[in-house]
């Protein structure tokens, strides 16, 4: 399996002045986060907000700088919780064993 290079992020003074915009995939690798960690930190506010790239918001990325800037300062985050009464019924379904 090839290991894949990740580039490194330009400033915007290699780019012209122009904003270098990480789509999601890019992000995750560069964090090691997964995609409901990156939107339960960016929800408390712990993380880079998304920005809406199309006018319907359904493609989206973040400011490089911004997750770059992240990276460096953050030691170890500490996830919110998840809300767990979303999470199934507690029922026991197929391949889960009863109690």
């Amino acid at each position: 399996m090839a290991t894949e290079t990740i580039p490194p992020i330009m400033n915007s003074q290699k780019t012209g002045g122009a904003k270098m915009i990480l789509r999601r995939k890019v992000v995750r690798e560069r964090t090691g986060l997964s995609d409901s960690a990156i939107y339960r930190l960016e929800q408390v506010g712990q993380f880079p907000s998304r920005r809406k790239l199309t006018a319907g918001g359904r493609v989206v990325g973040w400011d490089a700088a911004e997750v770059e800037e992240w990276c460096k300062t953050r030691s170890a985050v500490q996830l919110p919780p998840k809300d767990i009464s979303k999470i199934g019924s507690g029922k026991p379904g197929p391949g889960r064993p009863r109690k």
